[in-house]
């Protein structure tokens, strides 16, 4: 049986290799940030700025981020009786495909390796979050396969958010029925990507806006959010002189205020 257990310790292997172990979550913008060291959200505005983008730490410094990609600090308002955001459950989490592997494991044994990459890795937390990098087949069994576990209490394994993601050239044609199905049954925190790094693919702002706002409609619990570039940062440091790229607020200054 040695050939066996060598290809199954080699699937593991390259499992492991597509596991992204620094994924931070944001949670709404009225509410705050499961990461109490820094943390950027989006918040509407009025007609004169097309965007803003708040920044807090630890320190609750804000700073805000106008329709130019200038930046100014400000001071949090006094009156302010927002509530405090939950501790989060985990601070590590997953990006989970078999997509790529020469030999694919099994949905199940692909979920059920993840406690084992935890005890691997020598976490002290269990790995709770999970996200997916597109709608291909493959993925979308492990969502419904961590869906189904979610509501039973015999699972070995059960992810307590869920971020789907859709990939760049499934925009113009999203299963929203399947979307809305996987709400209704999952029972953790779900979230859903748009795209992957659209503004460096050639997707037009209008085709994520489309899908923002049909997301918004369609499944208003869920947690929207488009992975961006790195490079929409005209400037990054120091926070309070933060800016984005001109290019990058011409191109998306409709869809940053959502």
């Amino acid at each position: 049986h040695l050939p066996m257990v060598a290809q199954r310790h080699e699937n593991l292997l390259v499992l492991a290799a597509f596991l992204l172990l620094r994924y931070v979550h944001c949670v709404h913008a009225n509410v705050g940030c499961e990461d109490s060291r820094s943390c950027a959200i989006l918040q509407d505005v009025d007609d004169r700025q097309a965007s803003a983008l708040l920044q807090t730490d630890a320190s609750h410094r804000v700073v805000r981020i106008d329709s130019q990609g200038s930046s100014r600090e400000e001071e949090p308002s006094p009156q302010s009786h927002e509530p405090k955001a939950k501790p989060a459950a985990s601070k590590v989490g997953i990006n989970l495909s078999v997509k790529w592997m020469k030999n694919p494991l099994p949905v199940n044994e692909a979920i059920a390796a993840i406690p084992r990459i935890q005890e691997y890795l020598g976490l002290s937390r269990p790995i709770e979050r999970v996200k997916t990098y597109d709608l291909a087949p493959s993925n979308r069994a492990i969502v419904e396969e961590l869906v189904r576990q979610s509501s039973r209490t015999d699972a070995g394994y059960s992810v307590k958010e869920l971020v789907i993601g859709i990939g760049n050239k499934e925009l113009p044609f999203v299963d929203m029925d399947w979307l809305r199905g996987i709400a209704d049954d999952f029972k953790g925190a779900l979230h859903i990507a748009i795209g992957n790094e659209p503004d460096r693919s050639g997707v037009h702002a209008d085709r994520v806006l489309d899908v923002l706002k049909a997301l918004r409609a369609e499944i208003p619990e869920a947690q929207v959010t488009v992975p961006f570039a790195y490079s929409i940062m005209h400037r990054s440091h120091p926070v309070e002189k933060s800016k984005l790229e001109k290019e990058f607020i011409d191109e998306y200054k409709n869809v940053l205020p959502l």
